[in-house]
């Protein structure tokens, strides 16, 4: 047993030497590797990028550099690589003493002694002499380090095989980097044919060769180099047209309404280009709208339809509602003011929104796909219709001989119809109203008395009052509008009194007109009839004056009649 631990320890020894042996040659194997791989890459790209060979000799190139490497990478890292992971075999104990006898020349065969003696000690029976040899050995073996016998530093002289295509590499690629982009790119597209540069080459300006459907594409070439050509020809579907030539050594062509994807080159003799592609994206469309108004229940309108127009006119309130029919529209929004909604799709190419509208508003439809960068954007726009307040206009006669009555008459409108008028007064600080019977129709006219002897308004006392009318506004509630205020004051016992007193003066002289009126038409009649008698015949101008006498003496009693009644009146009041 003690025999076995001691073995061990000389294979741990030697196994430690045989991990850093493969370590150092995968060292040695990278230097290799970037020397080589390196080395033959760039001579394969400067063949290339000098010497533009043909299809079939780049076809061999690239497929013998790509074996040489891939030989390179297995012999030199693969290898290596795998022996470290213990992976296959590896060299065994025998040939890593040998390599330690190189490095060792007094322990040259000590090694291999000691595990000579341990092989024997394991296949037959032990003697103490062979023990005794085994331990021997092992005891000048144990201070020696195996893996100095590997120098890493050794592998200083061969960076200068590695660094030098390096240096070359990094060269190029700072004073000539078309060399290495332009070969690399060539062997890579080995099945591709490069022709030699012209004196000029012609670039295509877009961004990229993509339109929508349906829309027209400007091709643009820029044209550089020392000898530029004054013409270039697009080709495409069997057919060349002359690209228009500008100022700035620019040239430019428009396809026309581009329904499909279009294949063309350019053509600047002797040059003609490889085949480019004009994409073409299905363009989102919206091919239909239609539209359905519903107003608001207290206009009793039938719900109305538009076709195919996006502008409204509506009343305020009203629900709208599109169904929009749409081609290849992946996503659709509907934008208005403070609002924007993606639609859902309802059925194939079908969308539907709907909302209220107040106030007046623009909106977008912005129709999109997934595969076309073109947005298609339509603009309307909604004009709402405010419902407005009524409108009353009142008109007061008031009995200013009684101050009993006042009587009222006037008009009320709406745009959308009516739902009420009140008389209301104000007495004592209440507030009083009355019904006023009017038709609901948007235009009506009324008349109302107002009768205050049941008020028990007392002298001095002050009413005001006004006339109050409602339209029928079902999305605001209804709304009013107050007439004119009117103020009453009864008047007080002395104001009476003096204003009766007016009355009467005013009465006394009436009456005294009056009669003296009578006396100067009873001198009139005196005369007339004085003059009749003197006639023996009565024409008809006669009887016409006489007629006007008796006219105005009636009408004079009759005023006399009205100027006592007005006296009986006023005594009255005063009472």
């Amino acid at each position: 047993m003690k025999n076995q631990i001691s073995t061990n320890i000389l294979t741990d020894k030697l196994d430690d030497f045989i991990g850093k042996y493969y370590k150092n040659q995968l060292i040695k194997g990278g230097l290799f590797s970037v020397a080589i791989l390196v080395a033959t890459f760039l001579t394969v790209i400067s063949l290339e990028y000098f010497l533009y060979f043909a299809v079939a000799v780049k076809s061999t190139l690239f497929y013998l550099t790509l074996t040489t490497m891939l030989l390179v990478l297995i012999k030199y890292i693969i290898i290596p690589v795998s022996k470290l992971l213990k992976i296959g075999n590896s060299i065994d104990y025998n040939y890593a003493a040998g390599l330690i006898g190189k490095h060792f020349p007094e322990v040259n065969d000590k090694i291999l002694n000691t595990l000579q003696l341990h092989n024997a000690s394991t296949s037959s029976d032990s003697s103490e002499l062979i023990l005794a040899s085994i331990n021997q050995k092992l005891k000048l073996l144990k201070p020696i380090s195996f893996q100095t016998a590997i120098n890493y530093k050794a592998n200083y002289k061969y960076v200068k095989f590695a660094a030098l295509p390096l240096l070359v590499m990094v060269l190029f690629a700072f004073v000539k980097p078309d060399l290495i982009n332009d070969g690399t790119n060539r062997i890579i597209n080995y099945s591709t044919h490069f022709s030699r540069p012209l004196p000029f080459e012609l670039v295509i300006e877009n961004d990229q060769l993509k339109t929508t459907r349906g829309e027209d594409f400007t091709l643009n070439i820029k044209a550089k180099g020392e000898s530029l050509p004054n013409k270039a020809i697009v080709e495409y579907n069997g057919s060349q047209f002359t690209l228009s030539k500008h100022k700035d050594n620019t040239f430019s062509y428009t396809f026309k309404n581009v329904q499909n994807d279009i294949a063309f080159s350019i053509v600047a003799k002797p040059f003609v280009s490889k085949v480019y592609t004009v994409k073409t994206d299905p363009k989102p469309q919206i091919k239909g709208i239609n539209i359905d108004l519903i107003y608001p229940d207290y206009l009793k309108k039938p719900m109305d339809a538009l076709t195919n127009s996006g502008d409204i006119l509506i009343p305020e309130g009203t629900i709208v509602k599109w169904t929009l029919e749409s081609t290849d529209v992946d996503s659709l929004k509907f934008v208005a003011t403070n609002t924007s909604v993606l639609l859902k799709q309802t059925s194939t190419n079908l969308y539907k929104h709907q909302q209220v509208f107040t106030q007046n508003s623009d909106y977008q439809l912005v129709a999109k796909n997934t595969q076309s960068n073109f947005n298609e954007k339509i603009n309307y726009n909604i004009t709402v219709i405010k419902d407005k307040f009524p409108i009353i206009s009142v008109e007061e006669v008031s009995d200013t001989f009684t101050h009993k009555s006042i009587f009222f008459s006037g008009t009320v409108s709406d745009d959308n119809g009516l739902s009420g008028l009140y008389f209301k007064y104000k007495l004592h600080d209440t507030l009083n109203s009355i019904k006023v019977n009017i038709q609901s129709s948007v235009k009506s006219s009324f008349i109302h008395s107002w009768n205050m002897s049941d008020l028990s308004v007392q002298p001095g006392d002050q009413l005001e009052y006004y006339f109050e009318v409602f339209d029928n506004d079902g999305v605001n509630g209804n709304k009013s509008t107050k007439s004119n205020r009117f103020l009453f004051k009864s008047p007080t016992k002395s104001e009476l009194e003096k204003e009766t007193e007016q009355k009467n003066e005013k009465i006394k002289d009436g009456l005294e007109s009056s009669i003296e009126d009578i006396k100067e038409l009873q001198k009139q009649l005196d005369e007339f009839t004085k003059k009749l008698i003197e006639k023996k015949k009565i024409d008809w101008e006669d009887k016409q004056q006489l007629q006007k006498l008796m006219d105005k003496r009636v009408e004079l009693e009759r005023k006399l009649n009205q100027i006592q009644n007005k006296k009986n009146c006023v005594k009255g009041n005063i009472d």
